[in-house]
């Protein structure tokens, strides 16, 4: 599967100086489209001294350009956790007018359709567009010239003993997206 899932937000990290606490339950999520997609995946299992989704010069960055040559990845997703007070399930940043696709709008339309065939909800491409600092999808796209979308996941479908109804139905969603753009290559 020529998809890689990242999770830089796993554990907890430092921005700025300052602590940042981990996106509950990414790296678990990018662990388990792995084991039902065959798909990639590379997430943070301790603390990141530098938050890999802000700083170019981290490890993270430094193994994710190693997997996207080596394994000849045509399709990053990156995956963050924004919280509970947003109305939508998901919240994709794609750039400024979709220019971290590549020109791959097949990218957008599967996860519309792979969305409304699981009741999930797209917002805005504007409220977290990964444009501003040095972003997983900003650096696939830019510096290693592969598609990448980030995907903010809203923390109500990331919660599987809280809601596992909405856990089910997000696992159903990314796998089914996974599944969909990695047999168009």
């Amino acid at each position: 599967m020529p998809i890689l899932i990242t999770a830089p937000h796993a554990t907890a990290h430092f921005r700025l100086n300052k602590l940042k606490r981990q996106e509950f339950y990414t790296g678990a999520i990018s662990n388990i489209l792995h084991s039902i997609t065959g798909c990639h995946a590379l997430y943070t299992n301790r603390l990141s001294e530098l938050d890999p989704n802000y700083y170019d010069n981290s490890d993270f960055k430094i193994t994710l350009k190693e997997i996207l040559h080596k394994f000849n990845i045509q399709l990053v997703i990156d995956i963050h956790g924004t919280g509970t007070s947003r109305i939508d399930d998901i919240f994709p940043g794609t750039g400024n007018q979709n220019e971290f696709l590549l020109g791959k709008e097949d990218f957008v339309k599967g996860l519309f359709k792979c969305a409304a065939s699981c009741k999930i909800t797209i917002g805005s491409f504007n409220i977290f567009p990964a444009l501003k600092q040095d972003t997983i999808a900003k650096f696939a796209a830019r510096k290693m010239k592969i598609p990448a979308i980030q995907l903010e996941i809203n923390r109500k479908l990331r919660e599987p003993k809280t809601n596992p109804v909405y856990f089910k139905r997000l696992v159903k969603f990314l796998s089914g997206y996974v599944s969909i753009m990695g047999n168009n290559y």
